[in-house]
């Protein structure tokens, strides 16, 4: 049940029902029984609750979008109509102030962009905007031409003109985005904000909620990088679009490679949240595989040439290996009924795991590297950065070694290739840690061969690359989108090198210091190691013959050696005794027997056991199972 199902429903809740249109975008909401349903594209059904239970009809009202099951606090969406009769649902996310207007269809009106705006208030209509302030958003959403100009020049005198516009119009071109910090109008190109003193970065300010179309597509997408040389000058730079696919479920992460031995050319395999992995062949759909039946959540993945394998965490903790062509192979297992039921699969290959290995945490990154220095020129291992230890992984699975980092709080890894030290040799690779706490850790295997504390960064990605020629730079990103660019070295000294020549000797220093070291010495071998004053004594206490009574043959149906009916068994006394000054607490005696014979008891608790005093006699009864006997 949702956070406050049970409370009253205020009058006309149900009156955001309907169908309602923005930008080529649709979303419908229906009443079925006494939920509100609301279907968007090819996203799941999420459930519509009211955000306010009363009897009392308040408006504007106010609903919240969320999964089936789930709490207010969960919300993937607010929903907020001005009145019964508004044609107008205004849509925006529980972060962020970015809201998108939704028109009932069936209605006269335009649908407006995504603007800043608050969430309990309608944003300011057009009437309503001071003369200077329409003049001049006239001004600026003027259409224009499909082509733009890459010009420096023209860049900057385009800037200049535009103003701070309270709301996105028909001049946005597709990819232009409206900065939240001082909504100043960008285009596709920038990726931080040109507003002076702000430069807010334009990924993760998306103010439109996903709805199925441009934010779940992928590919070589038209987008415009920047360079700085070392004279400050920016370059831009076009990549044309290459291809492009529509994804159906909600991707988790990617990872690509020359699959099932593909030469000259990269496949594509996305995960989803759901557990299905789907490879696109470049332009073409390949297929779709569900890998378990009991999945939970998505982990990290990447491939592995040598072995033609797809290496990834699952829930519960296991790194698994999935053959490329065992995939391919497999029978179509996504969105099929289950196994039994009317119309499910009865022939075909199912998807069988290579290998499996259990870490006992869940993995933060996994990489294809050389990092062990034993290896051969031909082999690779898999490098795997759990929550609180470093793996690396065989190519059969096997766990090769194993270092436990855990009192650094790992937040993000990268394997770095190290330069090579002959033409011939594959290059190693390094291990970059970036911690919690903002340090930034180099592992060399096992050995901690560096460790810095960052300036007011907690990285959450980290790459190596050349900059300005310059090799080895650590560019390092946090949550919030800053980046950093670093270096590993110290910085020269300030003050001149002092001349250790000239330093003159202090021989006394030197004798005193000489005489201590003797005198430590000496004492250490006079002293000698000497035994310990408190001993425990075990002895045992062997019959010569077994115990024969009929007494000791508890069940007769016991899988035992028996003689004439009665168990062959012997009764062993064990006599523990302490010799010393000091009585020893909470002793305990393990014993282990060969596998031909069974013993009464394997442990021996002892709550106190006391010098002087007589031995403990413990009897320990062996017997000869079957078919020994």
């Amino acid at each position: 049940m949702t956070e406050g199902a049970a409370g009253p429903r205020p009058p006309n809740s149900s009156s955001c029902q309907g169908e309602w249109s923005s930008k080529g975008r649709s979303i419908t909401i229906t009443v079925k029984g006494d939920d509100l349903l609301l279907e968007m594209g090819s996203g799941p059904t999420l459930q519509v609750v009211p955000t306010e239970f009363s009897s009392e009809e308040v408006w504007p009202m106010r609903w919240s979008a969320m999964r089936p099951g789930s709490e207010l606090k969960d919300s993937l969406y607010f929903l907020e109509l001005s009145s019964a009769s508004s044609s107008k649902l205004l849509v925006r996310r529980p972060v962020g102030d970015g809201v998108v207007e939704f028109v009932r269809q069936g209605t006269n009106g335009a649908v407006a962009a995504a603007a800043p705006a608050a969430a309990s208030s309608e944003p300011p209509k057009e009437a309503e905007l001071p003369k200077e302030a329409e003049l001049r958003r006239k001004a600026i959403l003027k259409p224009r031409g499909p082509t733009r100009s890459k010009s420096r020049s023209r860049s900057k005198s385009r800037s200049k003109s535009r103003s701070r516009s309270p709301k996105k119009g028909d001049g946005f071109l597709p990819g232009d985005w409206l900065c939240p910090e001082c909504k100043l109008h960008n285009f596709a190109r920038n990726a931080t904000c040109i507003g002076r003193c702000c430069g807010a970065p334009a990924h993760g300010l998306l103010n439109e909620p996903l709805s199925g179309s441009e934010e779940e597509e992928f590919g070589a997408l038209e987008m415009l990088a920047s360079a700085v040389s070392s004279g400050g000058a920016v370059n831009y730079y076009s990549v044309a679009q290459a291809y492009s696919h529509k994804l159906t479920r909600p991707a988790f992460n990617f990872c690509f490679g020359c699959f099932g031995g593909a030469r000259d050319k990269d496949y594509i395999c996305v995960q989803s949240l759901d557990g299905v992995l789907t490879i696109f062949e470049q332009e073409s759909f390949a297929f779709s595989r569900m890998l378990s039946s009991s999945f939970m959540v998505p982990g990290p993945i990447c491939y592995m040439p040598k072995i033609d394998s797809f290496i990834l965490c699952n829930s519960a903790m296991f790194i698994e290996a999935y053959r490329y062509q065992v995939l391919a192979a497999a029978a179509e297992n996504v969105d099929q009924p289950p196994a039994g039921s009317q119309g499910a699969a009865t022939s075909g290959k199912k998807v069988q795991v290579d290998w499996s290995t259990n870490i006992g945490e869940h993995a933060r990154t996994i990489e294809v590297c050389r990092f062990s220095r034993q290896l051969s020129a031909n082999q690779q291992e898999i490098l795997v950065v759990g929550e609180q230890s470093i793996f690396t992984i065989k190519e059969n699975g096997g766990i090769r070694l194993q270092k436990r980092v855990a009192e650094y709080g790992v937040g993000t890894a990268l394997s770095y290739k190290l330069p090579v030290e002959t033409q011939d040799a594959p290059p190693m690779c390094n291990l970059i840690l970036g911690t919690k706490t903002g340090h930034l850790l180099i592992f060399k295997e096992t050995t901690l061969i560096w460790c810095a504390r960052l300036h007011n960064i907690v990285p959450v990605q980290i790459s190596v690359d050349n900059i300005n020629s310059i090799r080895g730079m650590i560019t390092l990103m946090d949550n919030k989108g800053k980046v950093q660019v670093c270096y590993l070295g110290t910085d020269p000294p300030s003050a001149s090198l002092v001349n250790t020549e000239m330093k003159e000797l202090n021989y006394d220093e030197m004798e005193e210091e000489h005489q201590d070291l003797l005198r430590i010495i000496r004492q250490t071998h006079g002293e000698g190691s000497s035994e310990p004053e408190d001993v425990l004594k075990i002895n045992v206490q062997v019959p010569r013959e077994l115990d024969m009574a009929e007494d000791y043959d508890v069940d007769a149906d016991d899988p035992l050696g028996r003689t004439d009916g009665m168990v062959m068994q012997c009764t062993v006394n064990i006599l523990v005794q302490l010799e010393g000054t000091k009585a020893v607490d909470n002793v305990t005696i393990t014993l282990k027997a060969p596998s031909c014979f069974s013993i009464s008891e394997s442990s021996i608790q002892l709550g106190k056991v006391s010098p002087g005093m007589n031995p403990h006699v413990i009897p320990i009864v062996f017997r000869v199972p079957l078919p020994y006997g």
